[in-house]
């Protein structure tokens, strides 16, 4: 989230404090400053914790505080959210103790609920949706066809179109390994369907460690593009384990390179999905840098 989006929802924290504050007996101009004051804080706490660094141009370091210590974040965000608003409510003229009240409630209801671990609304196994994600495949790629039999070979699309094609095969290909496997018993691989806001960014798709490195879950938005993107992800961590960080029980699965992602969001275009390219090759570090990947 830019600055500009950090005080504009700091001013309506801060109204919605005021108002608060005059509905328990108090004056706006102290529920305002606690509101707006304790938003500003817990924004800022929260971008210091969601810090990662850069390796170089190939790898991706993601090492943030939030990420390792997630309940010493959150506790260490509201906390923070809460002293400030009591300050700054006594600062106003109002009460500490009631200010404090109303930073504890933005710092905790209105930053902390963006942030954190996923809850499934339903888990199964992967295995369930094997014709879904082939029909969406099998569906996209006729489009591509039929869009490519229309083009005359001077078209400077086809090249793009023709490299769609081969994507979507490629992941089709995947996808049968990765079920397989499952099928087999030598994975388990839950999908769990939910949503959730990250650093100013929907997240549409997550993967995380369950029980072993052999058990995973899948949590997305309920769209199936979504899944078959996480499933790319699965068929990494299974036939390239090298480009992935060491099991960690019940956290989300990283990268340390950028060709995961750039693979998956190549399926994630050819299947249609508006990604922000014009072409495939579009997909590159700078645009994974840009979008906060």
């Amino acid at each position: 989230m830019r600055s500009g989006a950090f005080f504009a929802q700091a001013m309506l924290h801060g109204a919605s404090g005021g108002i608060m504050s005059e509905i328990g007996g108090g004056d706006f101009g102290s529920g305002f400053a606690s509101g707006a004051i304790s938003s500003l804080i817990a924004s800022g706490v929260k971008a210091i914790g969601n810090v990662g660094f850069y390796m170089d141009e190939d790898y991706l370091i993601y090492n943030s505080f939030a990420n390792r210590n997630l309940g010493l974040f959150k506790a260490i965000v509201i906390s923070s959210g809460g002293l400030s608003g009591g300050i700054s409510s006594s600062i106003a003229g109002g009460n500490f103790w009631k200010g404090m009240q109303q930073g504890l409630i933005t710092a905790g209801l209105n930053h902390m609920a963006k942030h954190g671990a996923y809850k499934s609304e339903s888990k199964t196994s992967l295995l369930e949706y094997k014709e879904e994600m082939l029909k969406a495949i099998s569906d996209r790629s006729v489009v591509l066809e039929k869009r490519i039999a229309s083009l005359t070979s001077q078209d400077k699309s086809t090249e793009d179109e023709i490299a769609q094609l081969g994507v979507l095969a490629s992941a089709r290909v995947r996808i049968e390994s990765v079920l397989g496997l499952i099928a087999k018993g030598q994975y388990k691989v839950n999908v769990g369907t939910s949503t959730r806001i990250e650093k100013g960014r929907d997240i549409h798709g997550d993967l995380v460690w369950g029980k072993s490195k052999f058990d995973l879950t899948i949590n997305y938005d309920g769209n199936i593009n979504s899944l078959i993107h996480e499933t790319i992800h699965v068929h990494q961590v299974m036939f390239s384990p090298k480009f992935f960080y060491q099991y960690k029980l019940n956290n989300s699965v990283l990268s340390n390179n950028y060709s995961t992602e750039k693979d998956a969001f190549r399926v994630s275009y050819s299947l249609g999905d508006n990604i922000g390219v014009k072409s495939i090759k579009g997909i590159t570090n700078e645009f994974l840098k840009k979008n906060g990947y």
